[in-house]
């Protein structure tokens, strides 16, 4: 992401958008990745998508989407970013008991426009289990278990980056298989 701090307070300010997703884009066309699966055409196919300021950040109005879509989903603390005052007034306003609870912040309190990047540019593995959290469908397709992911990394192992093909990712939740190098 090549957007600096000074930037980012510009870009929400002006464009009038709370949840810049950067799990989110033109290429996360399957939605909802448990079934069933749901499916939605790419964000530039849409007619209220809106791209800001000749960059490739385009925005668009999150209520036109199911909540249960990404492209509906506004808040992500794993995969968006928001304005540091407002993120705090709306956990403020909540109540939750792990990061994961998070999601149930009301949609209503962050008026309705969510931007994303024209393709995503963030890619996680869904082993968010903090204390009191869930998972929804984490290690179904490549199934890796934290200790042993935690061992690769006191080995000194890490992931193998150039290995990712990152044309395949089709979801914010997108399960990808890590290659794992020696530095």
């Amino acid at each position: 992401m090549e957007l600096d701090d000074t930037q980012l307070a510009k870009f929400f300010d002006k464009s009038g958008s709370k949840s810049l997703s950067l799990r989110c884009g033109c290429n996360t066309i399957l939605q909802k990745y448990w079934p069933p699966l749901k499916y939605l055409d790419p964000l530039e196919n849409h007619g209220e998508v809106a791209w800001f300021e000749g960059t490739n950040i385009i925005t668009w109005n999150y209520n036109d989407y199911d909540y249960d879509t990404n492209y509906g989903r506004p808040i992500s603390l794993d995969g968006n970013l928001h304005p540091r005052a407002s993120l705090y007034e709306w956990m403020c306003g909540t109540q939750w008991k792990c990061p994961r609870s998070l999601d149930s912040i009301s949609r209503e309190l962050i008026g309705g426009k969510m931007s994303a990047f024209e393709h995503s540019v963030l890619i996680n593995y869904a082993v968010n289990l903090a204390y009191g959290g869930y998972a929804d469908n984490y290690g179904l397709y490549h199934p890796q278990s934290l200790e042993e992911l935690n061992q690769r990394f006191l080995d000194g192992e890490v992931i193998d980056y150039d290995k990712l093909n990152f044309l395949d990712i089709i979801s914010s939740h997108t399960e990808t298989k890590f290659e794992f190098t020696q530095p």
